[in-house]
């Protein structure tokens, strides 16, 4: 019986988390959507990163309900709660600066703001380095 319900939780884990990289990518899509021209080339990098995540743990979901995977599924969402925490950061960052211009936004980012997105495609790399060890 413990192992059905580890077996479901299992499943609940990966689905829930392939949901929230669901939402950032649409988050990330939507303001790179927003004026395409001038969106910097790391928000497009970004969402690749992170639709490859999505497809790996995708790829995973055969395998649910092994301990191994799950460890790994665990750990994974630990060190994604970091990069949802930063994105949410770097997008509200970016809608501030969007409300406050009149005129279609540019995206000039400063260099903090570019820094943060290295820093977040960091550990989305991190995420998916761990997935597929």
């Amino acid at each position: 019986m413990a192992e059905a319900i580890g077996f479901a939780s299992a499943g609940v884990g990966v689905a829930s988390f392939v949901v929230q990289i669901f939402s950032s990518i649409s988050a990330l899509k939507a303001t790179h959507q927003y004026n395409r021209e001038q969106a910097p080339r790391e928000l497009h990098d970004l969402t690749n990163n992170l639709e490859f995540l999505k497809l790996s743990l995708e790829s995973l979901q055969p395998f649910e309900g092994n301990p191994l995977v799950n460890h790994a599924i665990r750990n994974c969402q630990s060190m994604y709660s970091d990069v949802n925490k930063s994105l949410k950061s770097l997008l509200e960052k970016m809608h501030r600066s969007q409300s406050n211009k009149k005129t279609k936004w540019k995206f000039d980012l400063s260099p903090q703001v570019r820094e943060q997105i290295e820093d977040i495609g960091n550990k989305i790399s991190r995420v998916i380095q761990m997935l597929n060890t």
